[in-house]
């Protein structure tokens, strides 16, 4: 499957930066992420993979890790009591051993690593956030770290970026404060690729994070497809639409069971680590 979609890419001349296992669940939850990362060595590309740390305190984890050559950590916040909040750990998680085991990993590690942090209004965008989260930036080995805001439609409703005066504020303090940091504003331009059927293709992509409506226009518009097919999907309730932020995004519609499976394989996962 993925020889057969690289050589799609190919022949579109599209450029390969990285194969990356984006989190559409948490990607280290995969007892085969070391053993995929390695299977996918023979086509000479680099791998990525977008952690949401919440299990780099577990040594056999970190080893997985080191087979990529990006790794990409999440850290909203270094208090905890604000990361119940906007995380929702899973209860036997231990906040203070994700820290030790993003500090000792970072420490370890030879490939590029980088740090990103989402800014929530009124949750983790005080300054005093700000200034602890960079704190503990400088003690880790990283390349360079990320702050960013909500730009596509979140789980809660209350997930939404912080107030403009807000955010210069925050964007100062990191520019004169943070070293190999940078704050992120808006998303950019989305550029999606298709290798294959655009439907397919379309609903795999949203399986893993919302897509804006001109994306998908452009997506559809590249492999020849009708414009009036995605509405039949919105109808058939294989994708939903939403609107956040003035734009028109579309999701996936997971299934009950789907989150169920998810959140048991990963009580399952801490109860075995």
């Amino acid at each position: 499957m993925v020889r057969k979609k690289l050589e799609l890419l190919k022949s579109q001349n599209v450029p390969i930066d990285y194969i990356t296992f984006v989190p559409n669940g948490e990607p280290t939850l995969d007892d085969a992420l070391a053993k995929n990362i390695l299977l996918l060595r023979e086509f000479g590309i680099k791998i990525a993979v977008l952690t949401n740390s919440s299990l780099l305190w577990n040594d056999r984890i970190q080893e997985d890790l080191m087979f990529a050559d990006y790794v990409s950590v999440k850290i909203d916040t270094v208090n905890e009591e604000t990361c119940q909040i906007i995380n929702r750990p899973h209860s036997r998680l231990r906040f203070q051993n994700i820290l030790d085991g993003i500090e000792r990993f970072s420490k370890s590690y030879h490939g590029i690593l980088t740090t990103e942090t989402m800014l929530v209004k009124n949750i983790n965008d005080s300054l005093q956030e700000v200034e602890e989260i960079g704190a503990f930036l400088k003690k880790i080995k990283r390349n360079k770290s990320y702050f960013a805001i909500p730009t596509r439609p979140p789980i809660e409703s209350y997930a939404v970026p912080p107030d403009s005066h807000v955010l210069s504020q925050i964007s100062d303090f990191i520019t004169n404060n943070i070293p190999d940091s940078e704050m992120l504003f808006a998303s950019g331009e989305d550029m999606f690729y298709c290798a294959g059927d655009w439907e397919d293709e379309l609903i795999a992509t949203v399986s893993a994070h919302p897509m804006r409506e001109k994306a998908v226009i452009n997506l559809i518009a590249s492999k020849g497809g009708e414009i009036g097919a995605l509405q039949q999907m919105v109808e058939s309730k294989r994708i939903s639409e939403v609107i956040f932020n003035e734009d028109k995004f579309y999701i996936h519609n997971d299934s009950v069971s789907e989150q169920d499976y998810k959140l048991s394989h990963y009580e399952n996962k801490i109860a075995n680590s």
